[in-house]
């Protein structure tokens, strides 16, 4: 005996199906059929509950997941005299699932496959995912930093790390530098971090994705510029002579402090002013 139900779900016409078992063997996949057989004869055997999924190909072509759920009925001797079970459709969310893992994997891969740390974290600022460049940036395994707040982070600035971990839990943006420390006293480093919430379904924040860049050796590289810039101007400020830096197109964009008391403050830009220009003192007027 079938449901109606059942009927429509295997999309069969009631009155064209005989009721055997082999017309409902029919109907599920042949990758499938072999453990419905299984599970049928295991259940007749021994009498246990059953439970297993399977697909079924309806006669438009379709192919639908079933759930099937079911035990032994039984005499008042003891002797098994039939099966009863429910069959549920369960497509969608196979489907769904299946979407699921894909987009579970794609994310898995580019996790792993990222030059930069990307750290999941709870709301408590607690890690729950560190790939591997995590792991190569900071030294600390996965297994070391989840469970726990940010290894890499110094005592000094945590309180600052779970302030901005709260902000982007509220949804603000999280942009900056941060000062992190690499395993076993190692060196400093200065990283770059981008921080956006993880929302549930329900578009709740449940946590915090953290994008970190490494910009230590960029960092160090600005700074030794701006101190040789600042080198550059001390030393042309001091000079005795007046010196003038140009473009590539003979436009002058620095000149020291001796250029200008010795033009006057009158210097003019421009390559094709260079054989045109007669110097005087501005003070007396006399020819330079």
């Amino acid at each position: 005996r079938w449901s109606k139900e059942l009927y429509r779900i295997f999309e069969i016409e009631e009155q064209a199906f005989d009721g055997t078992y082999e017309a409902f063997l029919s109907c599920v996949h042949p990758d499938d059929r072999p453990r419905v057989v299984q599970a049928n004869a295991e259940a007749k055997a021994d009498g246990k509950p059953f439970e297993l999924e399977y697909r079924v190909v309806t006669r438009t072509g379709q192919f639908k997941t079933i759930r099937e759920v079911g035990y032994a009925v039984k005499d008042a001797a003891g002797k098994i005299v039939s099966l009863f079970g429910t069959a549920q459709d369960i497509t969608d969310r196979k489907r769904a699932e299946e979407a699921l893992w894909q987009t579970n994997a794609r994310l898995r891969v580019i996790l792993e496959a990222s030059p930069l740390p990307i750290i999941s974290v709870d709301a408590e600022g607690r890690i729950e995912s560190w790939n591997q460049a995590a792991e190569r940036v900071f030294g600390w395994s996965a297994t070391e930093a989840i469970g726990h707040l940010c290894p890499g982070v110094p005592p000094q600035e945590m309180e600052d790390y779970l302030a901005m971990v709260r902000r982007a839990m509220e949804g603000e943006p999280s942009l900056g530098l941060v000062r992190y420390r690499r395993k076993n006293g190692g060196s400093p480093l200065i990283c770059n971090i981008s921080a956006a919430p993880q929302r549930n379904a329900q578009g709740q924040a449940i946590g915090v994705t953290i994008i970190v860049e490494d910009i230590t050796a960029r960092h160090q590289a600005e700074e030794a510029v701006r101190e040789s810039q600042q080198l550059l101007h001390l030393v042309l400020e001091t000079l005795p002579v007046g010196v003038a830096v140009t473009d590539r197109a003979g436009n002058i964009i620095l000149v020291n402090a001796a250029s200008k008391r010795i033009w006057g403050d009158t210097i003019v830009s421009g390559r094709e002013r260079w054989t045109q220009t007669k110097g005087f003192w501005h003070d007396s007027g006399q020819r330079i």
